[in-house]
């Protein structure tokens, strides 16, 4: 949900297939190329299946994307460097606790130059509060 209100939020448009039975590689490609996305947002087992599937980001013009966004769970560091090194974007990965918010931090994009690899950043002025009722 994160995904799609920050995009809306911002003025973005979301993609979101007309077919909903699976994830397809080769319709996802097909798809960014489109519509010229210029990112996307999957989590670890979908950017897999992507770099297994190179075939189709080929047979779809290898679509230029500006930025891949990784959720819902870590990302082991060499599908991180691969999808990296494929598809010419830098990796955003975005950590969160399901019950306690969405996204709690991600590590930043790179202002330039090839992508570094960072911690996320910690939270700021971040306040526990113990709520009684009664």
């Amino acid at each position: 949900m994160s995904a799609l209100f920050s995009t809306l939020y911002s003025g973005g448009e979301v993609i979101l297939p007309a077919n909903c039975a699976g994830f397809r590689v080769e319709i996802f490609w097909r798809d960014i190329a489109a519509c010229g996305a210029p990112g996307y947002t999957a989590v670890p087992t979908m950017q897999q299946l992507l770099l297994k599937g190179l075939d189709s980001y080929a047979a779809a013009g290898r679509p230029q994307v500006r930025f891949i966004r990784s959720c819902s769970a870590s990302l082991p560091p060499s599908v991180l460097q691969s999808l990296e090194k494929e598809f010419g974007a830098p990796v955003l990965e975005a950590y969160a606790m399901t019950e306690a918010a969405h996204q709690i931090s991600s590590n930043p994009l790179p202002s330039r130059g090839p992508a570094r690899r960072r911690p996320p950043r910690r939270a700021r002025d971040a306040h526990l509060a113990n709520i009684t009722y009664t």
